[in-house]
């Protein structure tokens, strides 16, 4: 109807949590290999290619998009200038606490190490 939509799609974390989760430890490998079958994000690729909708150039564009968007965006944050310590104080409370005024207020006085 060209109006918003909401798609809910619940999956499957493929992946580990984290670098220091193993999900081997409590998942075996044909529980993974099912859930991969019926990954969304693949299945909708393949039916996407099967209509025409989408194809190999396509994907490739996209994938060159992204990179450079990433690339730039990773170039940016490395351009931005380090920010003080004590900055990670800033924008928590609308009255900043006196406990956490006083940490703030120790951090402010650290130098980096020459």
């Amino acid at each position: 109807g060209g109006g918003p939509q909401l798609v809910e799609a619940l999956t499957y974390r493929q992946s580990d949590h984290t670098t220091a989760d193993d999900a081997r430890r409590y998942r075996d490998a044909q529980e993974l290999a099912r859930w991969c079958a019926l990954d969304p994000v693949a299945r909708l690729r393949k039916l996407l290619l099967h209509r025409g909708i989408w194809n190999t150039a396509d994907e490739e564009a996209l994938r060159a998009e992204t990179k450079d968007a990433v690339e730039r965006a990773v170039a940016e944050y490395l351009a931005t200038p380090a920010r003080a310590p004590a900055s990670v104080f800033d924008h928590l409370f609308a009255t900043l606490p006196a406990r956490l005024e006083a940490q703030r207020d120790e951090i402010a006085q650290w130098r980096p190490h020459d």
